[in-house]
């Protein structure tokens, strides 16, 4: 279920600590590559023990990483999830 990269999406990267330094040709092919998707409040982009197959990207917005009923992190715009187990 993926979406067109929105029309600021190299500056929304580039605005990314993680993105900062790359140049924007560079952000351009990410963006074009990237799949880019928006979740409704309370979805779930993936479940603790899935395989990990993706680094995930807040580009605006907010996840919470949770353990049963227990919010254990907070992944806020700009950073990162999933990175871990790839």
């Amino acid at each position: 279920m993926g979406i067109a990269p929105p029309s600021n999406a190299v500056a929304v990267l580039g605005s990314m600590p993680l993105f900062a330094e790359v140049p924007a040709e560079e952000l351009l092919a990410l963006a074009a590559g990237a799949h880019w998707c928006e979740l409704p409040g309370g979805a779930t982009l993936f479940r603790e023990g899935d395989p990990a197959d993706a680094a995930y990207v807040v580009a605006s917005g907010r996840l919470e990483a949770s353990s049963g009923d227990t919010v254990v992190r907070v992944i806020g715009e700009g950073e990162v999830t999933g990175e871990a187990g790839l």
